[in-house]
């Protein structure tokens, strides 16, 4: 089976689509797993998707709500804070061959520093940028055995110092919203572009243009009913909860 990072490098150059995609190619990512998100549910997703065959980049959140290191030029090694039962959980949907693992951000933290923007990257200086994408990736790669090569900046916000830090980096794709990724060079470009409860019908609406089309569905716990978590207020005014099943349905 195709892994995320060989699919975008047969479909995009330099972020323009290409002409091997299917009708309609749907990727699914599932957002803020971490030490303190619903493993049932999530367990419930992954079963059902290696159960099918269903290919998922799960982005984890190495250091959730923890402090930044003092120095900048601090590179000793830490490792992510998750749970045996987290661990397992990933690793076992590795070995499924449908799973792909992103970094999705340091602790996942509004830094302040770009006004009134909402993140966690944009914004800080690239020498800090470059040490929380060299921490929170080795922390992955030596706890699961596995490569990182996908990053999905926390609140999807970025600036060219990230872009730049991911290409130092030996990151391969971005995925973040449809903001547009000047300079990215040899970075690949995996835009957001539906949340899960819109999923069925930016199918059908893509099936109607006739041309390659590309869904990608930015999945987060608090979208499911089954978690257990409150909708946040900026989502609510979109879309409500789902139940999982449903969501399993339309995929």
């Amino acid at each position: 089976m195709m892994t995320l990072v060989a699919m975008t490098m047969v479909v995009f150059s330099g972020g323009v689509w290409g002409a091997a995609f299917p009708t309609v190619s749907i990727v699914l990512r599932y957002d803020d797993y971490a030490a303190t998100s619903s493993t049932a549910l999530e367990q419930r997703l992954f079963t059902a998707f290696a159960a099918q065959r269903v290919p998922v980049l799960v982005a984890v959140v190495p250091f959730p709500g923890r402090a930044y290191p003092q120095s900048v030029t601090d590179l000793t090694p830490i490792a992510p804070d998750l749970s045996e039962e987290k661990v397992t959980l990933l690793k076992a949907l590795l070995r499924s061959g449908i799973g792909e693992i992103g970094l999705h951000g340091y602790s996942h933290r509004n830094n302040g520093s770009a006004g009134d923007v909402v993140t966690e990257f944009a914004g800080l200086p690239f020498e800090r940028q470059r040490q929380f994408l060299l921490l929170g990736r080795r922390a992955l790669e030596s706890t699961l055995d596995a490569p990182v090569r996908v990053f999905t900046p926390p609140f999807n916000a970025f600036d060219a110092k990230t872009v730049r830090a991911l290409r130092e980096t030996g990151f391969s794709v971005l995925s973040a919203g449809t903001t547009p990724a000047q300079e990215a060079g040899p970075l690949r470009l995996l835009p957001g572009t539906v949340y899960p409860q819109g999923l069925r019908a930016a199918v059908a609406r893509a099936r109607q243009l006739k041309e390659p089309a590309l869904v990608v569905v930015v999945m987060h716990p608090y979208d499911f009913v089954d978690s257990g978590e409150a909708m946040p207020g900026f989502r609510t005014r979109y879309r409500d909860q789902m139940k999982v099943q449903t969501f399993l349905d339309d995929v």
